[in-house]
């Protein structure tokens, strides 16, 4: 449908027309010579056409024309590409029969016959399409080792936004093992979600490692414990092993007894005598006749540190403060404390004093140096401690501040100005850098909280911040905001420390009941802090690493990394070469893409299973800039054989949220009835309004010069001037 509009109002356009016409009888009432015959018309006729035209696109004229635009619905099948395909099917089948099986129950599907577009992707832990032609079946691998169908609902809506998506067709046995829950995301879905239960729900004959609960970190030389969960479905009593494995070498094993539906729990143990990235496995005995194998073993990553962090606490006398902090410290596994606290000047209580300190990650003075410290001894301590050691100062009521400045001053985020010997009450008042610092951002407390923590006391000394030095907190009196600190770090080449200026912390960890809300934040500060102070300072000019430290045999590996100059400043045009060493020596060659600033990423295919060490090298114009090297392990992961059956209250949950409908395998046959009774399956009319303003287009441009150039010829041809 076509309109035809003015941008000028046309009050004026009948005078113009009959002005041009006077002007055109005018110009040609008299010619010399005259004209005669057809050119005393003719003539006239095109100078009035002429003046018409350029009247006319004066007005500006536009044409507006609207048109429909009809688009198709689209139905994406949706396809569980995952391993327990092979499994969960019909049990009377071997695995390789069952996928048969699906392959031809998925080409009954009637693509030909789907009334709008078609779109099929498989899914598991990724997302990838399938092409239509042929049988498309065939193109299915089942091969995937996790099932995400949320992660496959938001990819469909995200790749079909722009597009008139009708409904979504899931083709699963149920079994979901990644991600979020798929019943939440399928709630919030734009169209119906319909699916398809394939796969049997009977209870099959299965002895599997249900679950496995380790630490991730270990310490050499500690033994680590290891608690192993195995099941048994549908077998008699028997009598089976669970041996536990690292680097494939068993380091322990139990024989326990089984029986039908019941589950076990086995604690087994190892003593770890190298550090580095260890492959772990737990392995549970096969029995015959079993639905599948995959489920006996169970395989997982743990890193093993050459020891715990040491820390040593320097006492300034015997009080609460340290008893608080040494009892929270000693919580921690991941911690060995030694305490030596002064009883006078030639006594002290705990461990003597170590002759090496540089054996300690971190040093607390907890009031160090206190009144009862000669000056000697704690110049001795300061001289002892070395840069890369964590030192970490916490206020006491007897500390002696002239001491602390003179030989720890230089190292501390705050060195003293006027030394007063009165403390205040007073609360924290966290800054906005506090809030976004590691040693902080874990404990979420506003102002009102800390004002209903117990006060803490707080020396009237004025202290200055030192250079590199940033302020997480100062100190809040009576509810008046102070500029004076009271939690400050530091982070420089030379080491990390950290100040928390506020005696009588122990009432922190002794809270009354009203306060029991509170109970984590002093541990949490405390381990922040210990964290924080004993992490190296990274100045590594390349820096790669694994995207995880576990891999399924069907995952992509992932890497990202970084590449700095002299100076930490990106470069974003090396060339970074990464080698991937396999367990049997083999190396694997890969180039990492650069992603700018500095950025580097690299996706590899899948590898087999084993524990893989890396080492990248980044180099520009030749000349290398650094190296990085770690470790990853390759498992076949058993998450797809947990479960052997199928799950079909999933399947009718997600339908129901999404205002769908559960499809029998049978009837995929007839999908395309099934589409054609649905009120939202339709096509999408769009009307789309366009404007062709026609005072723009060349052709009356042309229009006019070929009348022109038409009367000036007939004007010559007839000799007037």
């Amino acid at each position: 449908m076509s309109e035809l509009s003015f941008g000028q109002s046309l009050w004026w356009i009948v005078p113009a027309l009959l002005a041009a016409a006077l002007l055109t009888w005018w110009t040609y009432r008299r010619t010399v010579p005259a004209l005669t015959g057809a050119m005393r018309w003719l003539v006239p006729t095109i100078r009035f056409l002429t003046l018409s035209t350029i009247l006319f696109l004066l007005t500006e004229p536009l044409i507006q024309r609207e048109e429909s635009i009809v688009t198709d619905p689209i139905l994406v099948i949706a396809v569980d590409e995952s391993e327990s395909l092979s499994v969960t099917g019909d049990p009377a089948l071997a695995d390789t029969a069952r996928i048969t099986a699906l392959r031809r129950l998925l080409d009954t599907v009637p693509t030909d016959r789907i009334p709008g577009r078609l779109s099929i992707v498989g899914f598991g832990s990724d997302v990838r399409d399938i092409s239509v032609s042929g049988s498309w079946a065939d193109s299915l691998l089942f091969s995937q080792q996790r099932t995400d169908i949320s992660r496959m609902l938001q990819h469909v809506q995200n790749d079909t936004r722009h597009d008139n998506l009708g409904a979504v067709l899931i083709v699963s046995d149920g079994q979901h093992n990644s991600g979020r829950n798929p019943v939440f995301v399928a709630e919030r879905s734009p169209v119906p979600v319909l699916t398809t239960v394939v796969g049997d729900t009977t209870l099959r004959r299965d002895l599997y490692v249900r679950s496995v609960v380790a630490n991730d970190i270990g310490y050499l030389g500690t033994e680590l414990p290891v608690r192993a969960v195995v099941r048994a479905d549908g077998i008699d009593a028997a009598s089976v092993t669970v041996s536990l494995l690292i680097d494939g070498v068993q380091q322990d094993a139990q024989t326990i007894q089984i029986s039908p539906r019941t589950e076990a729990t086995v604690d087994l143990s190892f003593t770890a005598d190298a550090p580095g990235l260890k492959r772990m496995t737990v392995a549970v005995t096969r029995l015959p006749n079993e639905t599948t194998y995959r489920n006996n073993v169970e395989t997982s990553a743990i890193q093993i540190l050459d020891a715990k962090k040491r820390v040593l606490i320097l006492g300034s006398a015997p009080g609460p403060d340290i008893t608080a902090i040494r009892n929270l410290l000693d919580a921690d596994t991941d911690v060995d404390v030694t305490t030596t606290v002064f009883r006078s000047a030639s006594e002290q209580y705990g461990a003597p004093l170590p002759d090496d300190l540089g054996e300690f990650d971190l040093v607390i003075l907890a009031g160090y140096p206190g009144a009862r410290v000669p000056s000697e001894h704690a110049a001795s301590v300061a001289s002892r401690i070395k840069p890369e050691t964590g030192l970490l100062f916490l206020l006491a009521r007897d500390s002696d501040l002239a001491k602390l400045n003179r030989y720890f001053g230089d190292r501390l985020p705050v060195q003293t100005s006027t030394i007063r010997t009165d403390f205040l009450e007073a609360t924290l008042n966290v800054t906005n850098q506090g809030r976004a610092h590691p040693v902080l951002e874990s404990v979420d407390l506003s102002q009102t909280d800390w004002d209903r923590m117990p006060p803490v006391q707080y020396n009237a000394t004025s202290w200055r911040l030192n250079a590199s030095a940033r302020l997480l907190a100062s100190a809040r009196i009576r509810g008046t905001n102070l500029p004076d600190p009271m939690l400050a770090v530091r982070q420089d080449p030379s080491g990390r420390s950290a100040v928390l200026l506020a005696a009588g912390t122990w009432r922190w960890h002794n809270l009354p009941e009203d306060l029991e809300s509170y109970d984590a934040v002093w541990p949490d500060l405390l381990r922040n802090a210990v964290t924080w102070l004993t992490v190296e300072n990274d100045d590594r000019r390349v820096r790669v690493q694994p995207s995880a430290t576990t891999f399924a045999a069907s995952d992509r590996i992932r890497f990202s990394g970084q590449v700095y100059d002299e100076s930490l400043q990106p470069v974003s045009d090396a060339a970074v070469q990464i080698d991937v060493r396999s367990p049997d020596g083999r190396v694997f060659p890969f180039a990492m893409d650069a992603a700018g600033n500095g950025r580097y990423t690299l996706q590899t295919d899948a590898l087999p299973g084993g524990s893989y060490s890396y080492q990248a090298t980044a180099s520009s114009d030749g000349v290398e800039l650094g190296r990085d090297e770690g470790s990853f392990v390759v498992g076949d992961l058993a998450l797809e054989f947990k479960e052997t059956r199928a799950d079909p209250q999933l399947m009718r949950q997600i339908a129901a949220r999404a205002g769908g409908s559960v499809i029998a395998p049978a009837d995929l046959s007839r999908l395309d009835e099934i589409l054609g009774a649905m009120d939202g399956f339709q096509p999408k009319i769009e009307y789309a309004s366009r404007e062709t303003e026609l005072w723009r287009r060349y052709v009356f441009l042309a229009v006019l010069v070929v009348l022109l150039t038409l009367e000036w010829f007939l004007r010559k041809r007839n000799g007037l001037v």
